[in-house]
Formats: structure tokens, sequence, C-alpha cells
């Protein structure tokens, strides 16, 4: 799956930012999981993966989420991936998330923007990228663009292709 390639080749090269991946099901954070474990294991990237789904009891899914936001490295444990459904759409303040990535289209625009909104708390720049079929990105292109007064006045939006580069504005 050439967009875990990419990812893995960012982390690669950013060894202390963060990467937060959307999914849009439980069966797909159980799909996407593996594959990307397989795929850091086989880089230079000394990344573990954490993954959240509406399923999993409260207090575990409260602790994994704990677990990445406070950055916390135990030894050789580098939880610096999350693979995530809804159930982590809010409530995550994670200073160093430098890049989202949403596998498949969200079903509307405020959902995608708040998902990008995860990353860039610390003021720096981060990226968002969201992989899709080329009818959900028609469909999605249309609405950003019939909705686009509904972004933050904060955030500069650049959209090229299926990526948002996001710079605050100083």
């Amino acid at each position: 799956t050439k967009h875990l390639d990419g990812m893995v080749k960012y982390l690669e090269k950013d060894t202390k930012g963060s990467t937060f991946l959307f999914a849009n099901s439980k069966k797909l954070t159980h799909d996407l999981v593996p594959k990307l474990e397989q795929k850091l294991d086989d880089s230079k990237a000394e990344v573990d993966v954490l993954h959240v789904h509406g399923s999993l009891d409260k207090h575990e899914k409260f602790n994994l989420i704990k677990i990445f936001v406070s950055h916390l490295q135990i030894d050789d444990f580098n939880p610096r991936v999350l693979v995530g459904t809804s159930a982590t759409d809010l409530g995550i303040d994670k200073s160093n998330l430098k890049r989202v990535q949403i596998y498949k289209w969200c079903e509307d625009l405020s959902t995608f923007v708040q998902r990008r909104g995860r990353a860039s708390r610390d003021g720096e720049s981060s990226s968002c990228s969201s992989y899709a079929g080329l009818s959900a990105y028609t469909a999605m292109m249309a609405r950003i663009f019939r909705e686009q007064e509904s972004t933050d006045d904060n955030v500069e939006y650049t959209i090229a292709g299926m990526n948002t580069d996001v710079t605050p504005r100083k």
C-alpha cells in the first residue's frame, strides 16, 4: 500500500514528530496496523504503532491515547503512530503531531477539518494527506470549494491534490 510507504519514509526522516492515521472502521484499523508494523520493521524507523477504536474498553482506550499524547518512550518502545477511528476524533491534544493521514475521505468537510486540526498544535508546520478513490476525491473537493468559508480564520489551508499543508499564521 503506497500511502503506508510514504508514511514510513516520513517517519524515517522526522525522528521526533508523530503521525495520526485515521481509518473509517475498526476492521480497517485491524487491516492497516499489521501492514504498517511490517513496513516499519523493514525500515530504519524505530517507531511503534498504537491503535484505538470504539470497541475497546474505555480504560484501555484512555490509556492508549494517554501514552500517545504524553510522548512516552520506554526503552525500545516508541509509540509515534496512532491508528484510530472516529472514537479518537476528539480529545487528543498532542503538541508534536506533525502528520495526519486519513485513509479514505471523510463523510463531510467538518470532519476533515476536525481531523486536520489535530496537528500543528505546537505552532509548527504540519501536513495532512487523505487517500481515496477518484470519485470520493471529486465529491470531497466539490464540498470543500462550496464550504471553504467554514475553515478556521487562524489557519491558511493550501489544497493541492489530496494533500493539505498547514502553516499557522503568525
